[in-house]
């Protein structure tokens, strides 16, 4: 959603840039044009349930009491209101998000690079003042 949001900004700062991914949008418009909202919320409503439904089919019920029949109560550090957090799933938390931040980063400077070499080839590479020039679309 991030590269989605940054590409439509550049798409409308840019006249250039809107050139070179035209036909990129336009095969990608004409394939999501018979999607509608309502079919996009049941095909999510229908994954969610079969992965809920398969879930629950394989989830494997572990003992909870040892053979001593002992109950021990262990306190957990990472407790945060009724659900409980153990060190691991914070860390695996923490890895996901760092994956995803540095995936963000890479695909915005990415994009970047192509919105810079386009303007350093048009700005500075033999450039000539068109008859409907703007100014405002210049600058940006």
């Amino acid at each position: 959603m991030v590269f989605f949001l940054f590409f439509q900004i550049y798409r409308g700062a840019n006249p250039k840039f809107e050139a070179l991914t035209q036909d990129f949008t336009t095969i990608l418009s004409d394939f999501f044009s018979d999607l509608s909202f309502g079919r996009i919320v049941f095909l999510l409503f229908g994954f969610s349930f079969i992965s809920l439904a398969v879930s629950k089919l394989y989830k494997q019920i572990e003992p909870t009491i040892e053979e001593d029949d002992e109950l021990k109560r262990k306190r957990s550090p990472y407790r945060k209101g009724p659900m409980q957090y153990t060190k691991s799933s914070l860390m695996k938390s923490l890895l996901n998000e760092y994956r995803v931040g540095i995936l963000i980063l890479a695909t915005l400077n990415l994009l970047l690079l192509v919105v810079n070499s386009i303007d350093i080839t048009w700005v500075y590479f033999g450039f000539e003042v068109p008859e409907d020039f703007n100014l405002k679309q210049f600058v940006h």
